[in-house]
């Protein structure tokens, strides 16, 4: 299992999203700055000792790339990696996968989001525009396809309370402007706000949940932005990485080819996006890639104070994955051991919160 580098992914999505919108800083006072220190840094290994480590079995089942979410749930644990959703034991004995690939009316093309409501599963299949329905055991239940006349072609879709936000764009080969959309369960479109939606460059296919809100962030973007329940976009953090951010006038260029020049001659000393967000009452959450390297940051709501782990165990051979989530007051983290093996485990990683923060 190879790990795939930060700016091969921002190449597969330049040439997805071909055209974006202007990417600037907003200057709205009441954005909290969080300034991240990469020269004090803690080393995560030292807590190597408290770490649970469950090691999925994977000896017949190559989980090809990374980690893009995890549930929990008292009867599985499921694993939604690129193109596949394979559900695990308590313990981290293989059960099954959920759906499969194909062009079949129970199959998927390309599986770019996967939610869990209720018991159900619902993979949404961005190729063909269409949510499929699982149940737990991996029976389909039924299928929802997006009416084929609309206007825009949707990438990734996440529930908010009684409906869907959408990553979209138009269909047409002419405009291919980004846009944030709000979809009813029927999957009719609701609103579109194409003009708050900095740049249609996400990294990965999360949103983030936070109270009344759904947090989202960019590549090439330092802001992590909020939608409300009135489908408000705006952006509510800023993360400065001083020198290791993009030169101003690199960072509000239009024309994202030239930034994407200026990130490929500087990949190894530059961090191109924030990757993984997750905001608690007290605390905000989020990983980010420096060269070959993967750092969680941790920032006091309370008192502004700022904790970055290296995410290199003393194993060199250990791989992280950008992934984050919080279950059970633990933050779950993912990797491999790095052995040229194709059919090398997937481990996850649970570490108590109080010991991070």
């Amino acid at each position: 299992m190879s790990k795939i580098n930060n700016l091969f992914f921002i190449l597969l999505f330049i040439v997805f999203f071909s055209a974006c919108t202007h990417i600037k800083n907003s200057q709205d006072e009441n954005i909290i700055t969080i300034k991240v220190e990469i020269g004090n840094t803690q080393k995560i290994s030292k807590f190597e000792n408290d770490f649970q480590v469950l090691s999925l079995d994977t000896s017949k089942l190559a989980l090809q790339g990374e980690v893009r979410s995890v549930i929990f749930s008292n009867e599985f644990i499921a694993i939604h990696t690129p193109n596949r959703l394979s559900i695990f034991d308590s313990s981290g004995s293989y059960l099954r996968d959920i759906g499969r690939f194909g062009r079949a009316h129970n199959e998927y093309l390309r599986l770019s989001s996967v939610l869990y409501e209720n018991t159900i599963f619902k993979l949404f299949d961005s190729d063909q525009q269409k949510i499929l329905k699982f149940n737990s055991n991996g029976s389909f239940i039924d299928c929802e396809g997006l009416d084929p006349a609309n206007m825009y072609q949707i990438h990734k879709i996440t529930s908010f309370y009684d409906d869907y936000i959408t990553l979209m764009k138009y269909r047409g080969s002419s405009v291919e402007t980004p846009s944030l959309g709000l979809f009813d369960k029927n999957l009719i479109l609701q609103k579109n706000a194409g003009e708050a939606l900095l740049s249609g460059l996400t990294l990965h296919e999360v949103f983030s949940l936070f109270q009344n809100e759904l947090l989202y962030w960019n590549i090439f973007d330092y802001n992590i932005y909020s939608i409300d329940q009135d489908f408000t976009v705006k952006s509510k953090y800023f993360i400065d990485f001083g020198k290791y951010s993009l030169p101003k006038n690199i960072y509000n260029d239009v024309n994202p080819n030239k930034i994407m020049e200026y990130a490929l001659k500087n990949e190894t000393n530059l961090i191109v996006s924030i990757q993984y967000v997750i905001e608690q009452e007290s605390y905000i959450s989020f990983t980010f890639g420096l060269d070959k390297t993967c750092y969680l940051a941790i920032f006091n709501k309370r008192n502004g104070e700022i904790k970055v782990y290296e995410l290199q165990l003393t194993d060199d051979s250990f791989v992280f994955y950008p992934f984050i989530t919080i279950f059970e007051n633990n933050y779950v983290l993912c990797g491999y051991y790095n052995t040229y093996d194709t059919f090398d485990n997937l481990d996850i990683i649970l570490i108590k919160q109080d010991l991070l923060l």
